[in-house]
């Protein structure tokens, strides 16, 4: 939802200021990884298969949604993103050494046949962690040159860009009480 709004934010305003394009880079890279690893294999889906299409819809939006947002900053360039700290980090050797130690922590959760998805699966948990960092450096760095005060969208994209992964440790931690009541 937040980046649904983040969308019609930059093209109603024609602006794409507060917006790293090197985190978004970074989410297409999660998206896709996370929906290959999800159409190669089931095991990292919910048991009993009745949501498997919505997960598929949603991660499939995410990522035309981020390449939305990766389109608008091409047509409306902000000035100082080249010369932001941020714009300087290495997304691409990110993505490679996530794609490395996911590959040697892979959990081959019966999967032997699809060691490409066991990969891709923890990469995407590694990825989690890279995702905004650019994002925060860019908000940093144009904060400290007081250039810029947080637009509410983009707040809201980086509050729930970070709680968003915490869900699932949310949901690991109530199934590890069912699973001590048992």
């Amino acid at each position: 939802l937040s980046l649904c709004f983040l969308v019609m934010n930059a093209t109603a305003k024609r602006s794409t200021q507060a917006i790293s394009e090197k985190t978004l880079r970074l989410h297409v890279a999660l998206y896709a990884l996370k929906l290959y690893a999800n159409t190669r294999t089931d095991v990292y889906l919910p048991y009993d298969g009745t949501g498997d299409w919505a997960v598929h819809a949603i991660d499939s939006g995410c990522l035309v949604l981020v390449l939305a947002l990766l389109r608008a900053c091409r047509m409306y360039p902000c000035d100082d993103r080249a010369t932001s700290k941020s714009e300087c980090f290495p997304w691409e050797v990110c993505v490679v050494l996530c794609l490395l130690v996911g590959f040697l922590t892979r959990p081959c959760l019966g999967v032997d046949d699809k060691p490409d998805a066991d990969t891709a699966f923890m990469a995407v948990q590694y990825l989690e962690i890279f995702v905004l960092l650019p994002q925060l450096a860019y908000i940093t760095d144009r904060s400290e040159h007081q250039m810029w005060r947080s637009d509410a969208l983009t707040s809201r994209f980086v509050f729930a860009s970070f709680v968003f992964p915490l869900t699932p440790v949310g949901n690991w931690w109530w199934g590890l009480q069912c699973l001590a009541r048992a």
